[in-house]
């Protein structure tokens, strides 16, 4: 296995016992975005062979991909057939999903608490279920069950 400059190694595999957040950022890492924010921090006049920045490329590597990991989610995957036949006609409501994204002008994180409503038709989605056994839906937005 090679490593790029910022000592990311350009092949790996995921352990099963690892955790979704792990597999997300592992998932792709080749070392270009670190390698890039390391130009980055000398371009801002910073050593990144300080103790304190050794490894800030490949963790906000790590982070960017985590952030951003919505955007080649699954949807099939998320709904996790949490998808059911009802005769129901009343508002569905699931409140406070706490999500979490990235402004795609700045690049910086944001969150908050989301509320969905809905009124279904012949079907409702199980959201709780898919998005306690999922932490993305879409967009890259990443949301968890409150």
């Amino acid at each position: 296995m090679a490593r790029s400059k910022s000592g990311v190694l350009k092949q790996g595999g995921s352990s099963k016992s690892r955790s979704k957040v792990v597999e997300i950022q592992a998932k792709g890492v080749n070392g270009a975005i670190a390698d890039n924010l390391r130009q980055i921090l000398e371009a801002l006049g910073e050593d990144p062979d300080r103790e304190g920045l050794l490894r800030t490329p490949v963790r906000s590597e790590k982070a960017l991909r985590y952030l951003t990991s919505g955007y080649t989610a699954d949807i099939s995957q998320l709904v996790n057939g949490a998808l059911f036949d009802v005769k129901y006609d009343e508002l569905v409501i699931v409140r406070d999903i706490e999500f979490f994204s990235m402004c795609e002008h700045h690049l910086l994180p944001f969150f908050g608490k989301m509320h969905v409503a809905y009124l279904p038709d012949s079907k409702v989605i199980g959201l709780a279920k898919s998005l306690a056994s999922s932490t993305c839906l879409h967009g890259g937005s990443r949301f968890r069950s409150g």
